[in-house]
């Protein structure tokens, strides 16, 4: 793509951006809010091709993320358990389901080179009262 290797030189002698840890929080969940939106969104036709577009930037973040270290984790849908480490805001009671699960994620997990860095903030709907 680049005809010499100057310009690519350049660029790995510039500075190196740092992030603080309230930043990268911000980042990755404005990252996962939009992301749900969008998913809303996505289901009405005449959209579909504005969101197409959407998405492949919204995936070239997340791959951004990734590579930084940077995990985003949704857990909404998921089985609940006591040991999760997640902040549960409240329990709903539904009698007709077996296992109790994560009806919905309102903050999700950040997680920066393994280490969580902000938790989860959840919903969790229950056939038992908490």
């Amino acid at each position: 793509m680049f005809k010499d290797n100057k310009f690519l030189e350049s660029m790995n002698k510039a500075p190196q951006i740092e992030f603080s840890i309230a930043e990268i929080i911000d980042f990755a969940s404005s990252v996962w809010s939009i992301q749900n939106k969008f998913e809303k969104i996505n289901t009405e036709e005449s959209l579909l091709g504005k969101t197409r577009a959407i998405a492949s930037n919204i995936n070239k973040i997340l791959n951004i993320l990734e590579i930084k270290g940077i995990e985003i984790i949704d857990f909404t849908n998921k089985k609940y358990n006591e040991g999760l480490n997640v902040d549960i805001l409240s329990y709903e009671k539904n009698s007709e389901i077996l296992e109790p699960y994560i009806k919905e994620t309102i903050v999700p997990s950040v997680i920066f080179k393994g280490n969580i860095i902000q938790k989860a903030k959840v919903i969790v709907e229950t056939n038992e009262v908490e």
